[in-house]
């Protein structure tokens, strides 16, 4: 078990720099000398032609997957996830079709989250990356009891601007709210789930954008962004809820801070954007990161450039490595299962023509794994 001390943001300068320096050493040299085969990662899932990036267990232990419209080989958003990869489109066909009002059909799926008794579906609605169809954006919720969608939440340009890409969501049900990442353009949506409100904060904030002189290079690939040809810069994505805690951690994918903002701030819609600014603690140099999960104090985050899974502690700032595997491919989304299980997908958006001058480097199928947690 290779562990390493990060750093407290309540100790003197130095320390700070210290503890820096050895959370790189970490990076650098503790993550890549791990072993290339885990035998405790299991493959549940593969799918050849559905490039799948969402997962998440419901407390009854079905598992939910979701596939964006990345691509003109998509055919369905949202599915259940059975035995031998089978997939049964979820709610049903009509949400999952091509065709009807942009508000009552998924446009392009990023993220699937259980919560209690409902699936929380978020629907940036930006297909193939070519900006947000109106009226398409939203946020759905799923009785998974009855299996029928019971609530659509619409977000108007002000929420999903047009370059905008709702990435992930997390549900803080007691107090009746949804906090989302924006990857697109960079912020946070504050939702209030009784009134169907959201709004748009930290928008500005350097927390939530691609941290400068970041180059993310994975599997020997330099993800250089074919439009600009300069460093891709993917804004605030991973998103994890410490609900006991009262706090909402987020990290931006082209980047290698760990940040985290109260909960109750978060809420207050009479707080400014300023005042709110001042409440976000920088808690942590970390891997570059697309799925962040928390359980029991700590942090899990994908390690996206080491082909890995890293826990934080944030008590003592220490990270271990969960799992490094070659067929980690871009772990994507991590889930905690009710059986102890930590799920995640492999998206391999590094090898798709995107970021290969048109050609796709996919020899694997996408899939999903599970690996026990101590």
């Amino acid at each position: 078990m290779h562990i390493i001390k990060l750093f407290d943001y309540q100790k003197p300068y130095a320390d700070y720099i210290l503890a820096t320096i050895l959370a790189l050493a970490f990076l650098l040299f503790v993550l890549p000398a791990r072993a290339q085969q885990d035998p405790n990662l299991q493959q549940i899932a593969a799918f050849p032609d559905h490039q799948v990036t969402g997962i998440t267990v419901a407390s009854d232990g079905r598992i939910f997957v979701n596939f964006p419209f990345w691509s003109y080989t998509h055919s369905f958003s949202v599915a259940q996830l059975s035995e031998k990869s089978a997939l049964t489109p979820y709610p049903d066909g009509s949400w999952n079709s091509e065709e009807g009002p942009v508000d009552r059909r998924f446009i392009c799926v990023q993220s699937v989250v259980a919560d209690h008794d409902a699936l929380w579906v978020l629907d940036p609605a930006s297909p193939r990356f070519e900006g947000v169809v109106s009226g398409g954006a939203k946020l759905v919720k799923i009785d998974l009891k009855t299996n029928r969608v019971v609530r659509d939440i619409l977000f108007p340009g002000s929420v999903a601007p047009k370059k905008s890409y709702l990435n992930d969501v997390r549900i803080d049900s007691q107090n009746g709210f949804a906090f989302i990442t924006d990857s697109g353009i960079g912020g946070l949506v504050v939702v209030d789930l009784n009134s169907g409100k959201a709004r748009r904060v930290l928008q500005n904030h350097p927390s939530t954008k691609a941290e400068p002189g970041v180059t993310l290079v994975i599997d020997g690939i330099k993800l250089i962004d074919p439009m600009t040809h300069e460093p891709a810069q993917f804004q605030s994505d991973g998103i994890a809820y410490d609900q006991a805690g009262g706090l909402l951690y987020y990290q931006a994918l082209t980047g290698r801070t760990l940040y985290r903002v109260p909960v109750p701030d978060l809420e207050n819609i009479n707080l400014s954007d300023a005042d709110l600014a001042k409440r976000i603690e920088r808690v942590a140099t970390v891997p570059a990161a697309d799925g962040l999960a928390f359980r029991n104090g700590s942090i899990y985050s994908t390690a996206l450039e080491q082909g890995a899974i890293v826990r934080i502690d944030l008590a003592s700032k220490q990270q271990q490595v969960v799992t490094k595997d070659t067929r980690l491919k871009w772990p994507d989304t991590l889930s905690i299962g009710p059986d102890g299980n930590l799920y995640v997908t492999t998206s391999q958006i590094h090898l798709t023509p995107s970021f290969n001058h048109g050609v796709s480097k996919v020899t694997q199928p996408f899939g999903v794994f599970r690996i026990p947690l101590q």
